[in-house]
């Protein structure tokens, strides 16, 4: 009977065969968390205690919260998702458990969504025996869910990483939410309200970054292709941490994630880059805002900002600022990151990019020079590295929201504005 099912409905098969085989929602996965206490935080008052809190002791408070048992129990009965891939010309079915919507700290009346770090995100998998989802689990959770709330974006700033912000996007997606409560009770599958952190195989070549998916909007496709942009010290109020059982249905059978993603026959399931050698991220400590391929002298820092989607922008500014300020906004030259643009001393096996420009030490040298005036260079990377190509596929007026993000910081300043942009070509003094 199940196997007649599997065949008739391929894509509803986890669902259909929980029902015959008694593996029914009371009996899915759940959170091993402990009872919420009775006079545990609600998650307005959390979010308020922890406004004031630098990053590191903001996403520690959150750990103890989450280990203590301070989440909704709405977020604690996982939900199963359908899988499907075709392999070898054979159509394969499966489902993953996943929490209904991203970890939360509080009570079902009273949440806080938590934007997290991939450091905090992992450790509270490890703990609890989960695993952070592919990009094609986000998907397919977006296909699944029963909730598909529009995305509600907040114009991008250096707020974005506060608390005050989390909580201002807490209180959209509660509104949005609160309105389907009668027709899908909390507990019900929500997509399109975060991004995600998740897994992915460019995360072994990117070591100290997070990567982020999905957002999706109502025409199912996502705001934010996969990006590794980030230092994995940056967690602003648009993502999402959603948690995945370390155990999932294969044709029938359970097997665990880990296992599924090793394996080539049966990879595609879960995800779209094929088999992942390492399916978690990897720490000794708690990231800091300092890239180890940057090295700063002391008068000097590094401010990092997501002005859009598909967008990171570095600025490299002294720590003592004129009131003069000139200000080069820096469009990465095709195939280059920021740190390889910045440059560094080379050492045995350097990546040669990081020997091309030099334009830290550049900068370096014309602040030596220059007494009356703070040199800030803001470096703009492009997801794609080819700021042509991505000008054409970004929505209009894109340029300009980039422009206006990074020069807001500079409002008080009596600011002077150079562009530099390469397209593939080498400097001309007489254009440029």
């Amino acid at each position: 009977m199940l196997t007649l099912i599997r065949r008739l409905f391929p894509l509803t098969s986890c669902i259909a065969a929980s029902m015959l085989a008694g593996i029914c929602l009371a009996d899915a996965p759940t959170l091993r968390l402990p009872a919420r206490r009775p006079d545990a935080l609600s998650g307005s008052a959390f979010a308020k205690s922890i406004e004031s809190l630098p990053l590191e002791r903001r996403e520690d408070r959150i750990w103890q919260e989450v280990i203590h048992g301070n989440v909704p129990s709405f977020l604690r009965k996982l939900v199963p998702v359908p899988v499907t891939a075709i392999f070898a010309g054979r159509t394969l079915t499966g489902c993953v458990f996943v929490t209904p919507d991203y970890l939360a700290v509080g009570s079902d009346s009273d949440y806080f969504f938590v934007p997290l770090t991939p450091f905090t995100a992992q450790r509270i998998a490890d703990r609890l025996g989960f695993l952070l989802p592919t990009p094609k689990i986000v998907d397919d959770v977006y296909a699944a869910a029963a909730v598909k709330l529009p995305p509600s974006p907040i114009p991008p700033s250096s707020a974005m990483t506060s608390v005050t912000t989390f909580e201002q996007h807490n209180a959209t997606v509660g509104e949005q939410r609160q309105a389907l409560l009668a027709q899908y009770p909390l507990g019900a599958l929500v997509a399109g309200d975060k991004k995600d952190l998740v897994i992915c195989k460019a995360l072994a070549d990117t070591p100290g970054h997070v990567a982020i998916y999905g957002w999706h909007k109502p025409d199912g496709k996502p705001i934010q292709p996969l990006y590794l942009g980030h230092f994995a010290y940056w967690a602003d109020y648009s993502h999402g941490v959603r948690l995945v059982a370390d155990t999932m249905e294969v044709e029938g059978k359970p097997m665990p994630i880990a296992g599924v993603l090793a394996d080539p026959a049966i990879a595609p399931l879960i995800s779209g880059e094929g088999t992942l050698a390492v399916s978690r991220y990897r720490f000794e400590a708690f990231p800091q805002p300092d890239d180890p391929t940057i090295h700063l002298p002391v008068d000097e820092r590094i401010v990092t900002l997501a002005p859009m989607p598909g967008v990171r922008v570095m600025i490299d500014e002294p720590t003592v600022l004129h009131k003069k300020v000139r200000l080069v906004l820096f469009a990465l030259p095709n195939g280059n990151t920021i740190e390889q643009t910045f440059g560094r001393r080379m050492k045995p096996g350097d990546d040669w990019h990081y020997d091309i420009q030099h334009i830290g030490a550049q900068t370096r040298f014309v602040r030596s020079r220059v007494q009356d005036e703070s040199l800030v260079v803001a470096y703009l990377e492009a997801s794609n590295h080819a700021w042509p190509a991505w000008i054409r596929s970004a929505e209009p007026g894109a340029a300009l929201n980039i422009y206006e993000t990074v020069v807001s910081r500079f409002r008080d300043h009596d600011l002077r504005v150079r562009t530099r942009v390469f397209e593939g070509r080498q400097p001309d003094p007489a254009r440029d």
